[in-house]
């Protein structure tokens, strides 16, 4: 937003001074193009989230090995009722019926699960804290960054990740800010690698606003606009 208020300024500045009128409009977009590439190269807040949310997705579903994971509410509930899930684990089982929005059942399908590895502990501790953050609001990270403690720096950068990931998640559900927190949770925990093509995917994103730009230039010109 604040790119497009300064190079909307800039345009207008360039026009009342003469600078740009003799300029075909197509020219113009050189301001906005580079101005919001600046700022975007300049939100490292941004870039530090989105590889910190695609690292957490492929981590998730290197876990997974029942298909895809049931993202919604209604891929929960039929993947529960699914009989080839039957034998699944407490810990799968306990996650699919949270997202199905039974935060009950979840937390009992934890109870009769035993951790017998760290990281198991750690993955309970997170998804217990997860579960009850539900109704208090706040995942309690401190308990979930003791449980972590003796496991190795990558398996210590996913579970902290994923745990705050998830409270921005109930942030945004619950219509409170989340950009801040998780941005802060990103810059401590980070660097979160990702495979190339994901950065190109994010690097799309992040760029979106001045290749949109740059595009509409280009069709101009070649429209003769």
């Amino acid at each position: 937003m604040a790119g497009a208020i300064i190079s909307g300024l800039l345009i207008a500045a360039g026009w009342w001074m003469g600078v740009l009128r003799p300029l075909p409009w197509p020219a113009w977009m050189a301001i906005p193009v580079l101005i919001l590439t600046a700022v975007a190269l300049a939100d490292g807040d941004g870039w530090r989230i989105r590889r910190a949310m695609a690292y957490v997705a492929l981590r998730q579903r290197s876990r997974w090995t029942r298909g895809r994971i049931p993202a919604t509410p209604s891929l929960a509930r039929r993947w529960l009722l699914d009989p080839a899930n039957a034998d699944a684990s407490p810990v799968d089982r306990a996650s699919v019926l949270f997202t199905a929005g039974d935060p009950v059942a979840a937390g009992a399908a934890l109870d009769v699960f035993e951790p017998t590895t760290p990281r198991e502990v750690a993955a309970l501790t997170r998804m217990r804290a997860v579960f009850t953050a539900r109704e208090s609001g706040m995942v309690d990270m401190g308990a979930i960054r003791r449980a972590t403690q003796g496991l190795d720096d990558d398996e210590r950068r996913y579970q902290l990740t994923a745990a705050a990931f998830s409270q921005a998640w109930l942030d945004v559900a619950a219509g409170r800010p989340w950009r801040a927190r998780f941005a802060a949770e990103a810059r401590e925990l980070g660097p979160h690698r990702v495979p190339p093509h994901i950065g190109a995917m994010i690097a799309v994103q992040e760029l979106a606003a001045p290749v949109a730009v740059l595009a509409t230039a280009i069709i101009g010109v070649v429209l003769g606009w």
